[in-house]
């Protein structure tokens, strides 16, 4: 039994994802790969079985497998300040990361949203008593969010182009050589703040944060799926509609805030708006803390409605848009998210 094999429960069990370069064809996993996650639903085979049906048959006697379809992935994980792998997959989807800047041991990482950059990996997972895989994996949607006090949730939905089990490439000596940037450098709600405020204003101040029990941020990408009946699985996604980026938001009880938002809707005034996580003080660097922030160049407000609940409350959703100049406070027009930790090598390097 290997190192990382440690038990056949599943708490024993671990994930891995790098990127590829051809898709259909699996690399090997290694030293900075690894995937934390608490679910990942999907991994199943999705070949139609074929039965041969003719009337002189007494018995069946004829079958047969169909193409490969796609495998559609979701993987739910605690968020974290040095995701290692999730942070690849989520900068796949964003499109751009890029090598981060800053002295010393704090590194700032820049996810900014692109066209369809068509970024794929190779996903492994350890499963009891062999290791699966899936060649080619295309993140197409994610989703950041949290309710109430507690730890924040990312969730990666993906297609892939078909399941090997077991796998060809990645073996148990891959596995075992799976490192992680950092363990145990979580996300929570109690290190969130909220600024809002008119997309034609200036910079972000304290009284631009607004009081929420709830967020969720959502990226997607619309994407057509085609399967080749003689390729015998997929061929890669593509977009098919421009990204989205979306805002939700939850306030504990109705005040101010959602009067001033609710007039805003009505008058149609864009707002602005950043998600800002930061974490503890980085080791060696006094003046650096890790940090999560999500930018909003422009948002448009949906109409809402009130909740009459034994504490009347609102939840409001915003439209996010790319924009022609990047707006006081931030330095790009599409929206983007900084991540602050100690990787010093680019997400999609």
């Amino acid at each position: 039994m290997t190192a990382w094999r440690t038990t056949l429960a599943k708490q024993g069990q671990m994930a891995a994802f790098k990127k590829a370069a051809t898709w259909g064809t699996a690399v090997e996993v290694g030293a900075g790969n690894g995937l934390p996650f608490k679910s990942i639903s999907g991994l199943q085979s999705t070949q139609d079985v074929f039965e041969v049906t003719e009337v002189d048959l007494p018995i069946r006697q004829c079958a047969f497998l169909g193409v490969n379809k796609p495998v559609d992935l979701t993987i739910t994980s605690d968020m974290s300040f040095s995701p290692t792998a999730l942070g690849t997959l989520i900068a796949k989807l964003f499109g751009s990361a890029g090598t981060p800047t800053g002295e010393g041991t704090a590194k700032t990482h820049k996810f900014k949203l692109t066209g369809d950059p068509g970024l794929f990996g190779t996903l492994a997972i350890g499963m009891p008593g062999e290791v699966w895989e899936i060649p080619s994996v295309k993140p197409y949607a994610w989703t950041l969010k949290v309710g109430g006090e507690g730890l924040i949730e990312s969730e990666i939905k993906a297609i892939g182009n078909k399941l090997v089990a077991p796998a060809t490439v990645n073996n148990e000596t891959s596995m075992n050589a799976v490192t992680y940037d950092e363990r145990c450098n979580h996300c929570f709600s109690k290190q969130m703040k909220l600024y809002i405020n008119n997309q034609s204003g200036g910079d972000f101040q304290t009284s631009d944060i607004i009081d929420i029990n709830s967020f969720e941020i959502s990226v997607n990408r619309a994407h057509q799926v085609v399967v080749s009946i003689t390729a015998d699985e997929i061929s890669q996604p593509v977009d098919t509609a421009p990204a989205t980026v979306d805002l939700k938001i939850g306030f504990p009880k109705y005040g101010s805030s959602i009067s001033s938002l609710i007039a805003d809707q009505v008058a149609g005034t864009k707002k602005k708006a950043k998600l800002e996580i930061t974490g503890p003080i980085i080791p060696s660097e006094p003046a650096a803390y890790y940090k999560l922030t999500f930018y909003f160049p422009c948002l448009v407000i949906k109409p809402v409605t009130a909740k009459y609940e034994d504490i009347i409350s609102a939840d409001m959703e915003f439209l996010g848009l790319a924009v022609s100049t990047a707006p006081t406070g931030m330095d790009e027009a599409v929206p983007y998210m900084t991540l602050i930790n100690k990787r010093t090598t680019d997400y999609l390097g």
